[in-house]
């Protein structure tokens, strides 16, 4: 899944071979038992990589941390997750639309046609780190690392080249997600909003015509497989992060923290990385191979769906999307096109 590292990647690795390698031993004292929850599926490349970090921390500790993660939504959709962290049930999440609700200012790259290119995402998210950092411990919580899970993608039971077209199907659309609800209302089409695990069959009962997804979603929740229609608009980018609650974290010895803000860091690398492989692998011909149509996508319809991203921002401009946010984020961005234009 991951054959290839970023250079923020390349430097975690190295990061945590140094720091990780000895070990820090059980005289810290006794041996500290956290449950994690993610609603990502058994057996997904974000399950490998999750636990692959919870053997990575409990190896630097000589066991003295063990995480066990509650996978694939059994501890409830991210927002009942939320609570039993707050209930004491679990220490620590990882997964995509909590994030915002922790830390507004990541909607703003939910926004279609604001972020465009993935080295503009993490362009943006670097800028915005100390914000989310301080929006987050104000709620409790300590951030250990925002990523991306990807570029949004429209998959759909048939192909469409115009916005009419479009605007006669029923998309899936997170329930969670306050931004893409927006929009494709907005937009003028009729969202579906679910939960990713009821998502599949609203389609195969033909409540839903497609989804709005990340590739790595796509597969996951086997969507490629109904929705035979592929088309990569460069609608907006979704975050993901992990989070500990504040008196998880701070239960652990200073050196315990600091391993795992190390092994989060090497999971956040890579999990971008695993993302962008993903989209060039799908993106290339994968999806082709396997019987997928790929959608072209002109300029003309890329034009109206950014329009409609410009009016989301001005409907949602106030609590969700700050006008200082966006003014700040639009002004990273025109200086990181004039000075790299071609970055992707």
């Amino acid at each position: 899944m991951v054959g290839r590292f970023t250079t923020a990647a390349i430097g975690a690795v190295l990061i945590v071979v140094g720091v990780l390698g000895g070990g820090v031993g059980r005289a810290d004292g006794p041996t500290v038992r956290l449950r994690l929850g993610a609603v990502a599926p058994e057996g997904t490349a974000w399950a490998r990589l999750l636990k692959a970090f919870a053997n990575d921390v409990a190896q630097a500790t000589n066991g003295a941390v063990q995480m066990k993660w509650v996978l694939g939504g059994i501890a409830g959709d991210e927002t009942e997750s939320m609570e039993r962290v707050r209930r004491g049930q679990l220490d620590g999440l990882a997964g995509a639309m909590f994030c915002e609700r922790l830390a507004p200012s990541l909607k703003v790259v939910r926004v279609p046609g604001i972020v465009r290119t993935r080295a503009e995402y993490r362009h943006v998210i670097s800028r915005l780190r100390s914000t989310v950092e301080a929006e987050m411990a104000k709620e409790g919580w300590v951030s250990l690392g925002v990523t991306t899970l990807g570029e949004d993608q429209l998959l759909t039971r048939r192909p469409f080249r115009t916005l009419d077209e479009l605007r006669g199907m029923r998309i899936w659309v997170w329930n969670l997600d306050d931004v893409l609800l927006a929009y494709f209302k907005e937009l003028g089409v009729e969202p579906a909003a679910m939960p990713p695990a009821d998502a599949a069959r609203a389609f195969d009962d033909g409540r839903s015509d497609g989804f709005v997804a990340v590739p790595s979603a796509a597969l996951a929740y086997q969507w490629t497989i109904r929705a035979r229609n592929f088309a990569r608009p460069q609608l907006g980018w979704l975050p993901g992060c992990l989070v500990f609650a504040q008196r998880a974290f701070d239960a652990l010895s200073p050196a315990h923290r600091e391993i795992v803000r190390t092994a989060a860091a090497k999971l956040t690398a890579l999990t971008d990385e695993a993302g962008e492989q993903m989209d060039d692998q799908l993106a290339g011909g994968l999806l082709a191979r396997q019987g997928v149509t790929m959608v072209p996508v002109d300029e003309k319809l890329r034009a109206a769906l950014w329009a409609a991203g410009e009016r989301t921002t001005a409907r949602l401009r106030g609590p969700t999307l700050p006008a200082a946010l966006v003014s700040a984020v639009n002004g990273w961005l025109a200086e990181l096109r004039q000075r790299a234009p071609a970055a992707r």
